[in-house]
């Protein structure tokens, strides 16, 4: 009967792939189109004389956040459906803290990959009790304060359950006035009295702050209510970082394996899920938004000119993607690096960021290769720690990449020189550029310290990060912040 039952939700809840891919992104775009065509952007490229996808491409540039915000902070000729009704605070961990604009229409987008998301649950689990089940999602605050013209802003999973999909709001808890309570301890006392009442099956939130929700809830429960909780606890809808860094830490936390479902969102909103197969890959809401891609080869030389579609891709190349929003976002850069795995069923894997990358040698260690690394050495010495970044600077004229890595026990009772030995090892596997430079002794070997738990919480305390949104950028090229983190004094370059 539940599978019954399962099989009717996830057909009624699911978003069904186009078979003509080209041929619907012309009609998403043209739907953004007339949303915004009487706005100050739409107005500046002229959306009504727009006819085709090339003359949208042709009239209408790349924008990043410094080129279009002053279209986003104009809120005169909006209508019922583009008019901004929140902005969802950036989480501000790797530069300044932005304001993202969210419509009506853009939460309506939003909904729809909600119960897309909660249709693949579905897939991969089709015993899954939704119905005795309730999801908790992990959010931060939904009004954090206000914009010089009244409008709220918060942080974009706070805002998710302030505009929960009505066909979602049963399952879903907290409530909006529990998630957005201020005072820790009286939150604690909510969350302990919610898991008492009610089964939770599922989270969603970013994997960091999941980690340390269990570890919360472990204190404020006790052992045996702890236990009846996670019994109960079959998946987590991972968004906002790599969940792979942590899925052994969930795993031992929870004292069992649950199934992960990755989708793929930000503060502008949800872009793509985990594919039904599993091969860790996405998928592009391709009805929801429309999509551009400009290789990353040329990406990083400036080169803007050639901005491909969806269906226009091959397989294994890197691209920079541009995505266009019903929330006012045109042809903009959102920072990712995708690969394009599968170019005939258009799946995906997060690579990197546009910006964010390590580069002495030519050796471009992106996000991914990191990522990557650690969880390899993780797997050799058999624990994983919960949270890393990495730096690089030089030392005695060489470039050196400088590990810190949150205090470990297990990681400990081996040498540092070896766990050293062992992360250059791995990163010249996974970079062939970086082990070429390595064999030319342009580099020198990875340094490796210890990070405190201490350190990293007053850091997120003197960002004023969110507890609901916080996330440890993973490469941080900028030694001020490094400082910040880790003290002043810890790392010397020349």
């Amino acid at each position: 009967m539940i599978r019954l039952f399962n099989r009717l939700a996830r057909h009624y809840l699911r978003l069904n792939k186009p078979e003509d891919i080209e041929k619907v992104q012309w009609k998403t775009l043209k739907r953004k189109l007339k949303l915004f065509k009487n706005t100050g952007i739409g107005k500046r490229y002229k959306f009504s004389n727009i006819k085709s996808i090339s003359d949208y491409q042709r009239m209408v540039p790349v924008h990043n956040y410094d080129s279009i915000k002053q279209y986003w902070n104009n809120t005169s000729n909006s209508n019922r459906k583009n008019r901004i009704v929140s902005y969802a605070l950036t989480s501000g961990t790797t530069g300044e803290r932005k304001l993202i604009p969210l419509t009506k229409k853009s939460f309506k987008d939003i909904q729809t990959a909600q119960r897309h998301a909660t249709s693949i649950l579905l897939s991969k689990k089709p015993d899954y009790k939704l119905l005795s089940k309730k999801l908790y999602a992990l959010a931060g605050n939904s009004c954090i304060g206000q914009t010089d013209d009244g409008i709220n802003y918060g942080m974009a999973t706070g805002l998710n359950i302030r505009y929960l999909s009505p066909v979602l709001t049963h399952f879903i808890l907290p409530r909006l006035n529990d998630s957005d309570c201020k005072d820790q301890d009286k939150k604690d006392a909510i969350i302990a009295d919610i898991i008492r009442c009610n089964k939770i099956g599922a989270f969603v939130g970013i994997p960091g702050v999941f980690v340390e929700f269990l570890k919360n809830l472990q204190n404020i429960l006790g052992k045996e209510l702890y236990e009846e909780f996670s019994v109960n606890v079959d998946a987590f809808f991972s968004t906002g970082s790599n969940y792979r860094v942590y899925k052994d830490v969930i795993f031992k936390l929870l004292g069992k394996e649950i199934l992960f479902v990755d989708v793929y969102a930000s503060s502008e909103g949800y872009f793509g899920y985990e594919s039904d197969s599993d091969d860790d890959c996405i998928e592009l809401f391709t009805t929801l938004n429309f999509y551009e891609f400009i290789p990353f080869e040329e990406f990083k030389n400036g080169n803007h000119k050639n901005r491909y579609l969806i269906n226009e891709l091959e397989s294994g190349v890197d691209y920079a993607v541009l995505i266009t929003t019903s929330a006012g976002a045109f042809s903009y850069i959102i920072g990712d690096v995708l690969r394009c795995v599968d170019s005939e069923n258009n799946k995906f894997r997060i690579v990197g960021r546009t910006q964010l990358t390590i580069n002495f040698s030519g050796e471009k260690v992106s996000i991914n290769d990191v990522e990557e690394v650690f969880i390899k050495v993780s797997e050799e010495l058999d624990s994983a720690p919960q949270e890393f970044f990495v730096t690089a600077y030089f030392e005695d004229s060489r470039p050196v990449y400088h590990w810190f890595v949150e205090d470990n026990q297990i990681w400990r009772n081996y040498s540092v020189r070896d766990i050293e030995r062992l992360l250059n090892s791995e990163l010249r596997k996974v970079n062939v550029i970086y082990d070429a430079a390595s064999n030319l002794n342009l580099l020198s070997e990875c340094k490796l310290s210890y990070l405190k738990r201490d350190r990293i919480e007053e850091w997120y305390e003197s960002i004023n990060s969110d507890r609901g949104h916080r996330k440890l950028p993973r490469l941080i090229p900028d030694l001020k912040v490094v400082d910040s983190i880790v003290g002043e004094g810890v790392i010397n370059p020349e």
